[in-house]
C-alpha cells in the first residue's frame, strides 16, 4: 500500500489516503471511551460497569453490593481510593496480586 503512495499518479494518492484518514478518525472515535460518540451499552446506561450473564452493573449497583460487605479488598491502591471515596465508612484493605502478570 506504501508503494502506491509513492506512485506517480496523485488521484490514487488522494484516494487512498483520504480512506486511510477514515479509517484512522473511525478507530479513534470508536476506541476513545465516554467520548459521547459511541454507546456505553445498548441500554443507554452510562456507568455500566460489567455485564453478567446478559445483566448488567452500574457503578452504583457495584457500590450497593459493596457496602453490604464487612470489608473491602482491592488489588490496586487507586482502585481502593475511589472505593474509599465512595464509601466512606468501609474498611478498604489493598492486597496487590501475588505474582506480576505477564507481559
Amino acid at each position: 500500500m506504501f508503494n502506491l503512495f509513492r506512485s506517480g499518479a496523485k488521484v490514487t494518492k488522494y484516494l487512498l489516503g483520504g480512506l486511510l484518514l477514515i479509517v484512522a478518525a473511525s478507530m479513534v472515535t470508536y476506541l476513545i471511551p465516554n467520548s459521547g460518540l459511541t454507546t456505553a451499552s445498548s441500554s443507554g446506561v452510562d456507568n455500566v460497569v460489567a455485564e453478567v450473564g446478559g445483566t448488567t452493573i452500574t457503578a452504583d449497583e457495584e457500590m450497593a453490593l459493596l457496602d453490604m460487605a464487612d470489608i473491602v479488598v482491592a488489588i490496586q491502591a487507586d482502585e481502593a481510593a475511589f472505593v474509599r471515596s465512595r464509601l466512606p465508612h468501609k474498611q478498604v484493605l489493598v492486597v496487590p496480586m501475588g505474582v506480576d502478570p505477564a507481559p
